[in-house]
């Protein structure tokens, strides 16, 4: 199986941690970013099979990850897009996908259920 570079977008340092202690332990190879803006960074610079992120960001109230979604999307249309949430909304739902997620999870998913899905995502 080729390389997996996963890109997450986590402001909350422990679960960003434990995120990548397992999806190392499953042989992903993951990059942590804390922002839309450090990921943007990153995906100008850097090759990603897989982005996850959470629409709401850090403390803003506002859809982050939807503009980051967009973005992803216009920089490398071949970087699978995971939006992994606690809070959406069927309109909101449905705006990720429009803006770019392949897939919607909601919180809480398994650590297995997770990596699982990227590597679906990026074996498609």
């Amino acid at each position: 199986m080729a390389e997996v570079r996963v890109l997450l977008v986590e402001p909350e340092e422990s679960i960003a941690v434990a995120l990548d202690s397992y999806f190392r332990s499953r042989d992903l190879v993951v990059d942590w970013v804390r922002s839309a803006g450090e990921a943007e960074a990153r995906l100008l610079v850097g090759a990603y099979g897989v982005l996850i992120t959470d629409l709401r960001l850090g403390t803003s109230r506002q859809p982050e990850g939807l503009a980051l979604l967009a973005y992803a999307r216009a920089q490398t249309p071949s970087t699978k897009a995971i939006v992994l949430t606690a809070y959406i909304s069927p309109a909101q739902e449905q705006l990720a996908r429009q803006g770019g997620a392949d897939v919607v999870l909601r919180r809480p998913v398994t650590l297995n259920q997770l990596a699982q899905t990227i590597l679906d995502l990026a074996n498609h």
